[in-house]
C-alpha cells in the first residue's frame, strides 16, 4: 500500500467480526488524489484473494494515542463494519 504514490501512511487492523479480512486506514499525501476505489483496485491485481482488504478509509490523520500507538476505537464509526 505505501508503494502507492500519493499514500503517505497506511495501517491495517484485522476486522474482529470476519476474521481474516481487514480493514485499512490511509493517509494521502498532499501531491496527490487517492481514492480507496483506485487502491482497492490494486489490492485486487497485487494480493492474494484472502489478503485483500474489507474496506480502505482514507483519513486525514491517524489518530494516535501518547506512545504513538494507532487508536483503533478513534478512527472508526460503527457506520464502517456495515
Amino acid at each position: 500500500m505505501l508503494k502507492q504514490s500519493g499514500v503517505k501512511e497506511a495501517v491495517a487492523f484485522e476486522r474482529k467480526r470476519m476474521g481474516q479480512s481487514a480493514i485499512v486506514l490511509v493517509v494521502e499525501s498532499n501531491s496527490l488524489d487517492v481514492t480507496s476505489e483506485k487502491l482497492m483496485s490494486v489490492c485486487r491485481q497485487e494480493l492474494a484473494s484472502y489478503k485483500i482488504p474489507y474496506l480502505i478509509k482514507i483519513v486525514e490523520e491517524l489518530v494516535r494515542d501518547i506512545n504513538g500507538k494507532v487508536k483503533y476505537s478513534s478512527n472508526f464509526t460503527e457506520q464502517d463494519f456495515d
